[in-house]
């Protein structure tokens, strides 16, 4: 979101803009945050371990390379085309199809993610405001709430 995006919400007060700008740039930084821990923490629930994921689509016989690169869940989202071909599978068709199936797992990660993401923010919209206002664990959607009610409550 940038300042002209802001400013066409209705804040037309330089400082009302900072403070915005300064949320959002916040809550960027905090979902970034919570994606990447969430990335870390991913196991597909059908497979518990790398070789079961490559059996699982069929690229098994990569395991040995895997197992010798280190690669595990934490890192197969980050796998480039390039880092497929740099861990040893020179082949164009091979290579293909190992990058295919760790990009449509990725993609899959992250659906679940932003689902994952969503219902924590339906949650936090569902609960009750902490006494006091300020209370609570400071999420995501208590800030977007608040900074919501600010936006309403300036002249027009």
């Amino acid at each position: 979101m940038e300042e002209k995006d802001i400013r066409a919400l209705g804040l037309t007060k330089d400082a009302d803009v900072r403070r915005a700008m300064s949320l959002v740039t916040r809550l960027k930084q905090e979902h970034r945050q919570m994606s990447l821990e969430m990335d870390a923490l991913y196991i597909d629930p059908d497979t518990q371990d790398m070789r079961t994921w490559l059996d699982k689509r069929g690229l098994g016989e990569y395991a040995k390379v895997f197992d010798r690169h280190r690669i595990d869940f934490e890192v197969l989202g980050d796998l480039t085309y390039d880092d497929v071909r740099e861990i040893g599978i020179a082949e164009v068709g091979p290579r293909r199809k190992v990058y295919r199936a760790i990009a449509q797992w990725r993609d899959e990660r992250e659906y679940k993610k932003a689902e994952a993401i969503r219902g924590r923010m339906q949650v936090a919209d569902a609960a009750p405001p902490a006494a006091g206002g300020g209370g609570g664990d400071g999420g995501v959607g208590d800030r977007l709430r608040e900074l919501a009610r600010q936006v309403s409550s300036l002249p027009h």
